[in-house]
């Protein structure tokens, strides 16, 4: 656990595969323990992008759980919402949608209807109908969600404010800007009450903003949140952060739109440095800030001309 939570994937799998191996030693195939093991590896498999492996182990959780803890026990629950995960991430939202709503309905008998958990499947269900274009499911599903989690925790928490976050982003799909703005203005608020103005989901609100503005085309206020959201991430996650270079990119390309070419280019080669560093110079993210950087040249050409 603490070599995942630090980002050593391999070590915590590592780990994981030895955990299993003795637990099915001491416990034989069909355990809980054994389960969890399985679960734990096919959740880093998720995450390392290898959902063949993923959906095997994971798989193999959910299979014990319904032998040894029957058809309606929250592990058998959590094993459908990760299995879900998978295949959402997969683009596969038809077998997604169904793990989901199996996940739901073990936690509605299980919790009941006013459960943070409950709260989390509807908020999943959502992003599915998001994807699928059913953006009407989609607002339905985040409005209970949304419901649920204030009568639980109250108006001022933060999962309050990742309703509001993905309201917005459904919203945004839509093309209503306005409501956009407003709801990402109410997650960044309640974030700011929550954690104070510097934190990194603080900087995530100030981004989300900034992009809503510069695909309306107001680049002054564009500018204004993209550079609060670069200030906090500089100062809390340091200036050589991947998410530091994903905010000089989006600057850069609010002063290339402008005509600012001179700015474009520093925040750009800013952003390149960052993911050379990070990713390495084939990387998809890296080609494409070298990309925008050889545009913008062009761009300072075909003015020249």
């Amino acid at each position: 656990n603490v070599y995942d939570d630090f980002g050593n994937r391999d070590k915590a799998l590592d780990y994981y595969k030895k955990a299993l191996s003795i637990r099915e030693k001491v416990f034989g195939n069909e355990h809980p323990s054994v389960a969890a093991s399985n679960n734990a590896i096919g959740v880093i498999y998720k995450k390392q992008g290898d959902y063949a492996k993923s959906l095997e182990h994971l798989q193999t959780a959910l299979d014990i759980r319904h032998k040894m803890l029957g058809n309606t026990h929250p592990d058998v629950a959590a094993s459908y919402l990760n299995i879900g995960s998978v295949y959402y991430s997969k683009g596969d939202f038809v077998k997604a949608l169904d793990c989901f709503t199996k996940a739901l309905d073990i936690r509605e008998k299980v919790f009941g209807k006013e459960h943070p958990d409950v709260a989390d499947l509807y908020n999943n269900i959502a992003m599915v109908y998001k994807e699928k274009g059913d953006f009407a499911k989609a607002m339905d599903y985040l409005q209970t969600a949304l419901k649920i989690r204030e009568k639980v925790f109250g108006k001022d928490h933060s999962s309050i404010a990742d309703s509001y976050n993905n309201l917005a982003i459904v919203c945004y799909s839509q093309g209503d800007h306005a409501k956009t703005v407003e709801y990402f203005k109410k997650a960044l608020s309640i974030r700011e009450k929550i954690f104070g103005k510097e934190h990194p989901d603080v900087a995530e609100s100030n981004n989300n903003i900034g992009l809503v503005y510069y695909s309306q085309r107001d680049f002054a206020k564009a500018l204004e949140y993209y550079k609060k959201a670069l200030a906090i991430r500089e100062k809390v996650l340091g200036s050589e952060h991947k998410s530091v270079a994903t905010t000089c990119q989006e600057i850069g390309m609010v002063y290339r739109s402008q005509g600012s070419y001179t700015e474009a280019l520093e925040y750009l080669n800013r952003a390149y440095d960052i993911r050379v560093k990070k990713y390495g110079p084939d990387h998809a993210k890296t080609k494409e800030t070298a990309n925008k950087i050889e545009q913008t040249k062009q761009d300072i050409e075909g003015q020249k001309k």
